[in-house]
């Protein structure tokens, strides 16, 4: 710390500049502080999105019919259905 004068009997030091401990462990314990938040969000965000689309609640409020696989079929469509010519 550095004394930078004394104002109405009061001494005032400037501790920023020099912390007199090293300055970098603080910085990589707030830096590793944000990252566990962001993991920590980012988790509880991901359990509430599986919670909420498997919740029968949800389903009810919106009105859709739970969700089925669908089924396997032993071919594919690879042609377009036939409509109905136009009438003239």
């Amino acid at each position: 710390m550095e004394l930078k004068g004394e104002v109405g009997g009061v001494r005032v030091y400037d501790s920023y500049a020099h912390p007199g401990t090293d300055v970098q462990a603080y910085w990589d314990r707030a830096w590793a502080g944000a990252l566990t938040l962001i993991l920590i969000v980012m988790i509880l965000n991901l359990a509430g999105r599986l919670i909420a689309r498997r919740s029968p609640a949800r389903r009810a409020a919106i009105g859709t019919p739970p969700r089925r696989m669908p089924r396997r079929t032993t071919h594919s469509r690879t042609r377009p259905r036939r409509t109905r010519p136009p009438r003239g």
